[in-house]
């Protein structure tokens, strides 16, 4: 998911990519990512056939990726757990945040809302 800004690509999710995606490694690189690029918003929008990931950078909103239903919406319910709310609830709204640690040992405050 490492993408210059300029090169975004929209990508499907096959079944193959499904058998080995890890939400908790991609929510990291995400992270990760965002920070790179200094991105101050992440945005993990339900879509009615997938699920888009934008991210907000100076000012603009763009189009990161787009992944399928389900692993779009394993990697939501990652950010649900790691906020602390209830992965079973999608009614209710969440708002939580959490410290993740980068691979670089950076912390990042991330907080969760939807």
């Amino acid at each position: 998911m490492r993408y210059p800004v300029e090169d975004l690509e929209i990508h499907y999710a096959t079944e193959e990519d499904m058998r080995s995606f890890d939400p908790a490694v991609a929510a990291k690189e995400l992270i990760q990512f965002a920070v790179e690029v200094r991105s101050n918003d992440v945005f993990i929008t339900d879509e009615s056939d997938r699920v888009s990931i934008r991210m907000k950078r100076l000012g603009k909103v763009e189009l990161l990726q787009c992944l399928s239903k389900e692993a779009g919406r394993r990697l939501q319910n990652h950010f649900r757990a790691v906020g602390g709310a209830d992965v079973t609830d999608h009614v209710k709204p969440v708002d939580g945040r959490e410290v993740i640690e980068l691979d670089n040992g950076v912390h990042v405050d991330v907080r969760i809302s939807g």
